[in-house]
């Protein structure tokens, strides 16, 4: 049975499951830790990016799933964690994650070999922190059929509501871990809490937790930060308008890294990262300069 505790707030949620995840992560065992995208955890992240916590020498980090779109992109989950990653110093062979560069099919190959080589290697996955969809879908599992079909495989490809592919974790995967806590915000996502808390096996979140031991939801009525995806589904346009939709800054959006990367300007934007001071709370870039970020926050106090 999946089990509700409540918070007041998103910083009540944050606080825990930063608590939660430095407790893993320390523990000298070959360890994954398992995250998902989605607009909920990314406040989690930007307080890691923030105050990281130490971080044993055989921890990893594993994605829960990842559009195939580069990591620069304010799409990219990977992308999005990076602010994170390099303030948790964790180098790259420890980030378990489908390579964007590859097909779906080839991405989920390669990520379903890696996460099997893990496992065979006296890996163990103590946490799987997962989001959840208004509709129920958790990770990239969006259907019943997703689901079942990744039988025999921690990896699969899967093409989106959205058109875009993608390659997600299975429920075979998931079943691993030591405990499932599904990160919850906002009213509109209330009723697929409640159908997942009572047991509905018609929420794909409900298939993925059923008789799971330990699967929780940490939910609270405080709506998260919307995402540059979300901001994107919302008003149904593309372009440069869409990453302004969340811009802090007064001034304009012009030089500002998601800019530069959208027009394919890397070279200069390898000119602004060499010592970065700043993360961007929006999309998880850093940068030498608040002024080349839409939301800059200090890495560091």
């Amino acid at each position: 049975m999946v089990t509700l505790r409540r918070f007041d707030d998103l910083n009540g949620v944050e606080s825990a499951a930063y608590e939660l995840l430095a407790g893993e992560a320390a523990k000298p065992e070959t360890t994954a830790l398992l995250l998902s995208g989605g607009s909920t955890p990314f406040g989690l992240y930007g307080r890691i990016a923030k105050r990281p916590f130490a971080v044993s020498e055989t921890c990893h980090v594993a994605l829960s799933d990842e559009r195939m779109v580069p990591f620069d992109s304010p799409e990219s989950n990977v992308g999005r964690m990076l602010g994170m990653l390099k303030a948790l110093r964790l180098p790259a062979k420890r980030v378990l994650c489908a390579a964007p560069e590859d097909t779906a099919e080839t991405a989920a190959w390669r990520y379903n070999a890696t996460l099997k080589r893990f496992f065979a290697d006296g890996g163990r996955l103590p946490v799987a922190l997962l989001g959840l969809g208004e509709d129920g879908h958790t990770a990239g599992l969006f259907t019943a059929e997703d689901a079942a079909r990744g039988k025999g495989q921690m990896a699969i490809p899967v093409r989106r509501p959205d058109g875009v592919e993608g390659v997600t974790v299975t429920r075979e995967l998931l079943v691993k871990a030591g405990r499932i806590v599904f990160l919850v915000a906002g009213p509109a996502k209330l009723d697929a809490v409640k159908w997942l808390c009572a047991g509905r096996k018609t929420l794909v979140a409900g298939i993925v937790a059923a008789d799971h031991p330990q699967a929780e939801v940490w939910y609270t009525e405080q709506e998260p930060p919307e995402t540059v995806a979300g901001a994107r589904k919302r008003k149904g346009k593309e372009g440069e308008g869409n990453m302004t939709a969340k811009c802090g800054a007064k001034a304009s959006h012009k030089g500002h890294l998601c800019v530069l990367a959208s027009e394919l300007k890397f070279d200069q934007i390898k000119e602004l990262v060499t010592n970065p001071k700043f993360m961007c709370f929006n999309c998880g870039r850093v940068a030498d300069s608040k002024k080349n970020l839409c939301n800059p926050m200090l890495l560091k106090d």
